[in-house]
């Protein structure tokens, strides 16, 4: 997979969220370029705090001393253990920014994904930050106060978590897809098993008629016996033979029917508790489905 250019991931962003990425700070408020060797190329925060990014496309950073500035600090830690984070994302886009490569093609996971999430968490931060401040009254007053709250001059500004409407929409849709995906895979399993049942059903009538025809055979076998007169004792010992190998094979086929007819009481149980399941899926979709979120 080729790495994404800046133009390509400008491009990306002004298409499906333009709102958030205009609103973002300019990079170079908030990271500079600083050296750039053969092994690697470093961006500096501040004095301290350094990124750096290897020529095999690797980012080598403390998150939790990077989170103590803005805008990162608003970025929400991801929970996924298997993917790179939003942080991630974000800071290949600060080194694209600067003319560098970002290695996009490194990223595990959704790279745009997780770079339209950061953008969203940033401008939601910024947005609560603002409105924190506007409504707090005489805040060098108040921070003077109360030293555990920074000025607002100071980057180390943290908020509490704010719902995340981006995140939000994509749960929405998930959930809705899910739900699409249950309703067919019900559809499905209803129409499996009613052709089981169907199949079944003409399996358990051909054994009927097959027993009926036993009996026919069986007493004309019987009629025969007691008309023949030649040789009578000879047929009516070949008769009881084969009465007793039609009645063993009318006996077999009665177990076969009591066993078939078990087997549909089973699967049309088993229908019923799929029709039940696919009522109550749709009632959740007609009642509530935001509670699943």
């Amino acid at each position: 997979m080729a790495d994404i250019t800046l133009a390509t991931l400008m491009k990306y962003a002004e298409q499906h969220f333009p709102e958030d990425f205009a609103k973002l700070p300019t990079v170079t408020s908030y990271i500079d370029p600083k050296d750039t060797y053969r092994s690697r190329c470093i961006m500096r925060i501040d004095a301290d705090e350094e990124v750096s990014m290897t020529p095999a496309g690797y980012l080598y950073y403390d998150e939790d001393a990077v989170k103590t500035h803005e805008p990162f600090c608003w970025i929400v830690t991801s929970d996924e253990s298997d993917t790179d984070s939003k942080l991630n994302a974000f800071l290949r886009f600060c080194f694209m920014s600067h003319g560098y490569n970002g290695y996009s093609s490194r990223f595990r996971g959704d790279f745009l994904l997780q770079f339209k999430l950061a953008c969203a968490d940033i401008t939601g931060g910024m947005q609560a930050k603002d409105v924190f401040v506007n409504n707090s009254s005489d805040w060098s007053a108040r921070s003077a106060v109360e030293p555990h709250v920074p000025s607002v001059e100071n980057k180390l500004i943290y908020i509490p978590d704010f719902s995340n409407i981006a995140q939000l929409h994509d749960r929405i849709e998930e959930l809705i897809t899910a739900f699409d995906a249950l309703k067919a895979k019900i559809a499905t399993d209803q129409t499996a098993l009613e052709q089981v049942v169907n199949v079944s059903e003409a399996k358990t009538r051909d054994l009927e008629q097959q027993f009926t025809s036993f009996k026919i055979e069986t007493q004309m076998a019987m009629d025969d016996v007691s008309k023949d007169n030649v040789d009578w004792m000879k047929q009516f010992a070949a008769g009881k033979i084969e009465l007793e190998r039609l009645t063993a094979k009318l006996i077999k086929a009665q177990a076969e029917i009591v066993t078939l007819q078990q087997e549909n009481k089973e699967l049309r149980n088993k229908l019923s508790g799929q029709n039940e399941t696919k009522h109550v899926a749709h009632s959740d979709r007609l009642h509530g489905t935001d509670r699943h979120i």
